[in-house]
């Protein structure tokens, strides 16, 4: 009952194993968290997207020979400072950086270009590979694409069977609509929305409909187990990337559209988007980042303005739907399936495991590069009679047991605010540890361990709440499949990559829990009969734990009034019930006199972890149904309570209510994977 791990990790070791395109106006655009900005008087700060220098850069036109507007990405109309949470997570430092185009190590390497700028830029250098002409690029990308050379780019697939394919995005614009934001001061709609944003082909960018100067943008597949069943190649079939952003930190941010059109790996599929998946992934990624989760974010949602045919139930009812297009960034969206897709093939292929390995080592978890031996004593551990195993000595084993704790810390963090992923399937599991496609998913509204938003995990409830540790570990000895394969990483080795994640994932979620009912220590018991009351009584989740911050540590509070400050998430219990609440509220305050915390600051610490909001099933189909009639003020509205899901917001007060009974239709408190 307390969503932990059940058995014991080594009974997993067994298992280590350009199409015709069709103008279709884009009319809305939502832009996210992510593209907050306000006015600066300061120096000129160049976009994060594209490079400057003395002269202004050069943006393709519109398709259709309509030309871009007059207004240029120049100096003297850039005078913009990113606040908060832009791609450039705070005012970029003065200073020299380099424009440098690129793709996955796999292909072309680096090159660089001296540009003074303030912000480094990481898409594909294509002119300037054209003109060198390297050895990789005749023979790797054949004659097709280096017959761009002559204006006549002849997109198409290249090598696609190994895993990756040049490819331009389907779809194209003719007209947008894009609302305005209010400044993030919070004085009210205002033109502080900037000219780079309103003007009418930033959504062509943001849609893939027209290409970003020198930019080939590309698609990668990725196998996985589907239910626990391995399924081969799966994607991406739907998701093309743009390029990279490295802001001045040195962050990396890869722009990825989802649903703009077929890639090699769409199999039988169209490669769209719906507009109700799109606004789901929208939100719920924001949502996610506003709780403090590891997530993907999203930048902006685009409305395309042709219908996408659906079955939403797999039932033969299939229907017409808007399509929409979701511009997503993430530091790497490579997956367990990314390295499962290659192991897979053999030996022709596991080469490619090493230097997926490589390249996620050298860019996203440096430290591991050059580890010392005095560095890594932390991870020595000893099995069974295995000999203690060091992990200074090999940086893949390290690596492996570094991803298999950020996924344990995921998902307890999953389990804190009551999240169920739907789709735990190892293509849907990031090698960073962050929450990714988000399908059908939902927040726990009456506590119910097996409750899975899934229609397709009915039957067996594979991906119920109450799984999602035990799927999580599954995932990871999966994970480590290739890497053995590869002879990257020993059995020994293996088996402590899973051990750590059990480890990991406890003390995690003891932490967690510990925090979410103001304690000082762990109460293993007190826990347990928490969860067992809120299961048997239906208790909401979200509500009960905020309100749980209202009582006081006062012994001497008469047993009737013991139940007053959760009366709002107990309404509904029995005479019998009550006794065992008030029981459970009695053993509580003995503990809270106990860890001996003032009540206010005890209140505000948990208030900080308990969310009074979270993106519920059906607050998300009422701003779907008003998006699909064109209204997308409820959306706006939603992304603004979700950014701050643990503050008061008065006001708002209705986005906190428990599910009105339409809420448990089939569409809204459980979903397909269509999307």
């Amino acid at each position: 009952m307390c969503m932990g791990m059940k058995g014991n990790c080594k009974k997993y070791q067994h298992l280590q194993q350009f199409p015709n395109r069709t103008p279709n106006p884009h009319k809305t655009v939502i832009l996210g968290e992510m593209n907050k900005i306000s006015w600066s008087s300061s120096s000129p700060i160049w976009p994060p997207f594209f490079g400057g220098h003395q002269k202004t850069p050069h943006l393709p036109s519109n398709r259709g020979g309509v030309a871009s507007p007059q207004k240029q990405w120049g100096p003297s109309n850039c005078h913009l400072l990113p606040s908060e949470d832009t791609l450039t997570n705070r005012a970029p430092t003065a200073g020299t950086a380099a424009a440098v185009w690129r793709r996955w190590r796999l292909g072309p390497p680096r090159h660089a270009l001296a540009c003074p700028r303030r912000a480094t830029v990481v898409l594909h250098l294509w002119p300037l590979l054209l003109h060198l002409r390297p050895p990789w690029l005749r023979t790797k990308l054949g004659t097709a694409l280096a017959g761009a050379k002559d204006g006549g780019a002849s997109w198409g697939w290249d090598d696609a069977s190994r895993g990756w394919a040049w490819l331009r995005p389907e779809l194209a614009v003719l007209e947008v609509e894009v609302p305005r934001r209010a400044r993030p001061g919070g004085r009210g709609s205002s033109p502080c929305l900037t000219w780079q944003f309103e003007r009418p082909d930033f959504p062509q960018f943001f849609s893939g409909a027209t290409p970003l100067v020198g930019s080939l943008p590309y698609a990668q597949c990725y196998g996985g187990h589907q239910f626990g069943v391995w399924a081969g190649q799966l994607g991406d079939g739907r998701a093309i990337t743009l390029g990279e952003v490295v802001n001045s930190r040195g962050e990396r941010w890869e722009l990825q559209l989802k649903g703009c059109g077929k890639t090699p790996y769409s199999r039988f599929a169209d490669g769209l988007a719906v507009l109700r998946s799109s606004i789901r992934e929208f939100l719920c990624s924001e949502a996610m980042h506003g709780l403090g989760i590891p997530t993907t974010r999203a930048l902006c949602l685009v409305e395309t303005g042709k219908s996408v045919v659906r079955d939403m139930f797999y039932d033969g009812n299939a229907k017409e739907e808007p399509g929409a297009i979701v511009c997503r960034v993430a530091p790497s969206f490579l997956r367990f399936g990314s390295y499962q897709i290659h192991a897979s093939r053999g030996k022709e292929d596991i080469e490619i495991v090493r230097r997926l390995a490589d390249y996620m080592i050298r860019h996203h978890f440096p430290h591991l590069e050059n580890m010392k031996k005095s560095e890594g004593l932390s991870f020595e551990a000893a099995i069974g009679d295995s000999p203690t195993i060091d992990l200074t000595s090999n940086k893949y084993a390290a690596w492996a047991v570094e991803v298999a704790e950020r996924t344990a810390y995921l998902i307890a963090r999953w389990q804190g605010v009551g999240f169920t992923h739907g789709v735990l399937n190892t293509d849907n599991m990031s090698v960073l540890g962050l929450t990714i496609d988000y399908g059908p998913f939902g927040f726990l509204d009456a506590f119910d361990p097996s409750y899975t938003p899934n229609t397709t995990d009915l039957p067996g409830k594979r991906y119920c709440f109450a799984n999602q540790p035990d799927v999580g570990l599954w995932n990871i000895a999966q994970f480590t499949g290739p890497l053995s394969s590869a002879e990257l990483i020993s059995k020994d080795e293996a088996n402590y990559v899973m051990e750590r994640y059990g480890t990991k994932f406890m003390d995690e979620y003891q932490s967690i829990m510990t925090k979410k009912l103001g304690l000082t220590k762990y109460n293993k018991q007190l826990i347990s009969k928490l969860l067992n009351n809120l299961a048997v009584d239906k208790v909401d989740y979200t509500n009960f734990f905020r309100l749980l911050s209202n009582v006081n540590a006062d012994p001497g509070i008469p047993e009737n009034e013991l139940l007053v400050p959760l009366k709002a998430a107990l309404l509904d219990i029995g005479k019998e019930r009550k006794e065992a609440w008030i029981s459970w509220v009695q053993t509580y305050i003995e503990e809270l006199v106990e860890s001996g915390i003032p009540d206010e600051e005890r209140k505000a610490a948990m208030n900080s972890v308990n969310p009074k909001y979270v993106l519920r099933n059906y607050l998300c189909q009422s701003a779907i149904d008003a998006a699909e009639q064109g209204d997308y003020e409820e959306v706006r509205r939603l992304l603004k309570v979700m950014q701050n899901p643990y503050d008061e917001q008065p006001g708002m007060e209705k986005y906190a209510r428990l599910p009105p009974a339409w809420a448990y239709r089939p569409g809204v408190c459980m979903l397909s994977c269509s999307s």
